[in-house]
């Protein structure tokens, strides 16, 4: 089962979707801030589900994701899943991710829908193709 990476400074946010996820036999890691993300995507053994919050202090979601497209390796290694109530920002998250296949879900969100999204970017994650991913804010 595919390993998910929960990049949320909120911690009852992160609880609650790590225990949605651990139920359905993920392993979840967690991150309250990009750069302790940045940390764990750089070291991780295998490819990785990220939920990616936009609104956090320090690195936040929009300079992390902009980090992981200036490096090839994470762009393409990893599966990002936009994770945020912040849907007015989108357009500014399609500018920015030219190497890497983001999708979104939206807080709050819908318990099937969060495991439907990430059980897709987990098969993906698996092949090593992210074209299987869907993009429904394209």
């Amino acid at each position: 089962m595919a390993r998910v990476l929960i990049v949320d400074d909120e911690a009852d946010i992160r609880m609650v979707v790590r225990s949605i996820l651990e139920d359905e036999g993920y392993e979840v890691i967690e991150a309250s801030s990009g750069s302790e993300a940045l940390i764990q995507l750089r070291t991780a053994a295998d490819p990785l589900v990220v939920l990616v919050d936009l609104r956090m202090p320090h690195i936040n979601g929009f300079e992390l994701l902009q980090q992981i497209d200036d490096d090839a390796t994470l762009a393409t290694r990893h599966s990002y899943i936009i994770f945020s109530g912040d849907t007015e920002s989108l357009p500014v998250v399609r500018a920015i991710r030219a190497s890497i296949v983001v999708t979104t879900l939206p807080k709050p969100y819908d318990m099937d829908a969060l495991l439907t999204t990430v059980g897709e970017a987990a098969a993906a994650t698996a092949t090593h193709d992210h074209s299987d991913l869907s993009h429904p804010d394209d």
